[in-house]
């Protein structure tokens, strides 16, 4: 999942560049659209927060419990 989030994100850079700033360090330009590339940063930045916020409230209550019993 790591891996796709830094492909997306370096792919939707390269497209953003390449269009508007090609002053930039990018590798050119691709068939992409930018509706497609904002969409899957969004939709990718997304599932990302989703699964930080499901670690959290699984995980730090079980943790908070184990420090509840030893006190």
């Amino acid at each position: 999942f790591i891996i796709d989030l830094g492909f997306v994100y370096y792919c939707t850079y390269q497209l953003i560049a390449s269009r508007y700033y090609p002053t930039l360090p990018h590798r050119g330009t691709c068939a992409g659209t930018e509706e497609a590339a904002v969409f899957g940063c969004a939709l990718l930045s997304s599932y990302l927060l989703l699964f930080i916020q499901f670690f959290q409230r699984t995980y730090s209550k079980k943790q908070a419990a184990k420090k509840a019993k030893t006190q």
